[in-house]
């Protein structure tokens, strides 16, 4: 049961708008599913949020089943050349396949 403190307690998606409509950010303390159809950018959205962790001093882990590496390279080259927050981050994130 997580405490109150955690539920007081916003983690950042690092999507400033989603940030902005949830209030500074989803509620620590929970587990969150994303689900979509293909391409409608879970892996996106799953990289961006371990990225803003990363950049805040947390650590992550990012599981998949069904992308290669190859995939998650890509969608990492994309956050990278695109969000200051990524750079920042990108000295303690890696890929292990």
């Amino acid at each position: 049961m997580p405490s109150a403190r955690q539920l007081e307690t916003r983690l950042k998606t690092g999507i400033p708008g989603l940030d902005d409509i949830l209030h500074g950010g989803l509620p620590a303390g929970h587990l969150y599913l994303i689900e979509g159809n293909p391409g409608s950018g879970k892996t996106t959205f799953g990289l961006q949020f371990l990225l803003a962790g990363v950049a805040a001093g947390e650590r992550a882990l990012y599981v998949t089943l069904a992308e290669s590496q190859v995939e998650l390279e890509q969608s990492e080259e994309f956050l990278w050349a695109e969000n200051q927050t990524a750079h920042k981050a990108l000295g303690k994130f890696a890929l292990s396949t």
